[in-house]
């Protein structure tokens, strides 16, 4: 007959308490915690990674905008067209500078209107159709001086926008409201102008070509801050759920903690218990072996 060790069955219970303890105690709590280590980054990462490509992305339409219509003005003044006396003062439709104009005009698709002025502010010639390829009724403004006109100011005294990358020789209005614009349009009249001095053979200043930009560009400029906003508070919604995940995670492990404490009672009871069955055995036994 096989000999009954009550020190086996002692440690029996009291090892199959332990891995029951770190089963359902220790083991769920670490496995959490070291899931929620390994993802926390990432999730951050993936929270900010559309706050960063906005920003990216409005400097990118800001650069490009500004860049490009900078450099437009620039652009149109140099076609010979406009140094060409015979075609100043002469809004027929076959003038080849009223053609360029409206070429520019149409195939651009930005700008509202397109003036050349002498040096004292007189109009020499713009553009006779809208965006859209529709008349234009610039007739009258033959008769407007704009001597006193801001960005003639600004090109005559050379305050050009200058860029860190030695970019010059446009002078940039803010947005702002222009009534001759909303007299011709009506609407509201908010445009950007973009200025630039015209020069002859001989590198001088004979006349100065303005363009003046339609408020869409501002506004797109404003629809890419709003992304950013939109993915800023997204990521601090991913923040806050960052956080609320924290919660989970630490309320997961005070539970698991609580577990354990239960489990380490139920331990200390089984161990008493154990003990108490180990006596009740060892007399009984002794009583068999007295019998």
């Amino acid at each position: 007959m096989a000999r009954f060790d009550l020190k086996d069955l002692k440690l029996n219970v009291r090892a199959k308490l332990t891995l029951l303890f770190l089963a359902f105690g220790l083991i769920p709590a670490l496995s959490l915690f070291t899931i929620f280590m390994m993802q926390q980054e990432d999730y951050r990462n993936a929270q900010m990674r559309p706050t960063l490509d906005a920003a990216l992305s409005v400097n990118d339409v800001i650069d490009r905008n500004l860049f490009e219509r900078y450099g437009d003005v620039q652009a149109f003044g140099l076609n010979t067209a406009a140094i060409t006396q015979n075609n100043w003062i002469n809004p027929a439709p076959d003038n080849p500078l009223i053609e360029a104009m409206n070429g520019y005009t149409t195939g651009y698709g930005i700008y509202k209107l397109m003036l050349l002025v002498d040096l004292e502010g007189n109009l020499l010639a713009a553009n006779t159709v809208d965006a859209g390829g529709n008349p234009l009724d610039t007739a009258n403004l033959y008769n407007k001086s704009f001597g006193d006109a801001p960005w003639l100011k600004n090109v005559l005294n050379g305050e050009f926008l200058e860029g860190a990358n030695g970019l010059t020789g446009t002078a940039v209005d803010q947005p702002h409201f222009d009534e001759l614009v909303a007299g011709l349009y009506g609407d509201d009249g908010y445009v950007m102008t973009f200025a630039a001095p015209v020069k002859d053979a001989q590198g001088n200043m004979v006349a100065i070509w303005v363009n003046f930009a339609t408020f869409d560009l501002v506004e797109e400029q404003g629809s890419a801050t709003q992304e950013i906003s939109r993915s800023v508070q997204d990521a601090s919604s991913g923040s806050a759920e960052v956080s609320s995940n924290i919660s989970e995670v630490n309320q997961a492990a005070e539970q698991a903690g609580q577990a354990a404490q239960s489990l380490l009672g139920a331990t200390g009871e089984l161990s008493q218990q154990a003990e108490t069955l180990r006596g009740e055995v060892a007399s009984f036994l002794s009583k068999v072996r007295s019998g």
